[in-house]
């Protein structure tokens, strides 16, 4: 697979709702920092919201799902 160019890193800015009490950055915001570079990397190489809502799944996972919203 060819991609168009190469991967710029992601910018992201820390919030200051994402701060919890001791000054330091919530797990959660982590996870949601790591999950929005993961989108970006996935649309780069092809894989992202486009791919994935053309009835294509990663992986293996779970497979497609049915209209019902379960997995076949």
């Amino acid at each position: 697979m060819e991609t168009r160019a190469p991967l710029l890193p992601h910018n992201d800015t820390v919030r200051s709702e994402w701060i919890d009490f001791n000054g330091h950055m919530n797990v959660a915001y982590y996870v949601l920092a790591f999950d929005r570079a993961t989108d970006r990397l996935l649309k780069h190489l092809g894989l992202g919201e486009e791919y994935a809502t053309r009835g294509n799944f990663f992986a293996g996972c779970c497979g497609p799902k049915a209209p019902d919203g379960s997995f076949n």
